[in-house]
């Protein structure tokens, strides 16, 4: 085995040891965050260029706002670890950011021209105007 190969194994082990100790391991949630967070990320861009809003500064932001979140999920499991909680605290984050990606992608979609159903804009405007004053809360 190459020298570059053993270097590269060293790197991925510790990395994947550094995501299990701050996530706690793998979990379909957090599989389902992830596939959220693409989505989201997608449907914005496509949205912004639909609309000629594209911009790498508002990017660079959402990419910022999503590796803040992933910071949070992790202060979630330490959390639960550190109160024996298992995996309750971050469970309960993953949901709420993965709520929080589905409501925009389909506001993401929306922008872009796609109808939305009155229902699906009527709860994400229950949702939205709670996330709004919940920001506003110090």
């Amino acid at each position: 085995m190459e020298i570059t190969e053993k270097i590269y194994q060293a790197i991925l082990s510790a990395i994947c040891a550094a995501f299990g100790y701050l996530f706690g391991g793998w979990h379909a949630l957090m599989g389902v965050f992830i596939a959220l967070w693409f989505l989201d990320y997608v449907t914005g861009v496509l949205a912004s260029g639909i609309n000629g809003e594209l911009s790498s500064k508002r990017g660079f932001k959402g990419i910022g706002k999503k590796v803040l979140a992933i910071c949070v999920i992790a202060t979630a499991h330490l959390a639960d670890v550190m109160l024996e909680t298992d995996t309750m605290l971050r469970d309960a984050t993953l949901f709420y950011f993965s709520m929080n990606e589905i409501i925009s992608i389909v506001e993401n979609c929306g922008r872009a021209g796609l109808p939305i159903p009155a229902q699906l804009r009527r709860l994400i405007a229950i949702f939205s105007d709670d996330k709004k004053d919940t920001s506003k809360r110090g």
